[in-house]
């Protein structure tokens, strides 16, 4: 996971804290996207920049303390 790993620099590493973690593990969006959607490529792909995706819209507004900060980086 790029959380763990060494050679991960993304910006999910960065930003993904337990605090944020713990804040946004039990939210959902209308279309089902989940905290996992949208940290998923981040995950798998170790080598990702920023190691996000909003899966819909609202996936910015809902999970805004992890996009906000990426966004004004």
């Amino acid at each position: 996971m790029c959380l763990n790993a060494k050679d991960c620099h993304s910006l999910l590493k960065k930003y993904l804290t337990k605090q944020v973690v713990d804040q946004l593990k039990d939210k959902k969006t209308k279309l089902g996207a989940t905290l996992w959607d949208v940290i998923q490529s981040g995950v798998a792909n170790l080598d990702s920049g920023v190691g996000v995706y909003a899966p819909d819209a609202e996936a910015y507004t809902l999970f805004k303390p992890l996009f906000d900060p990426l966004i004004q980086y």
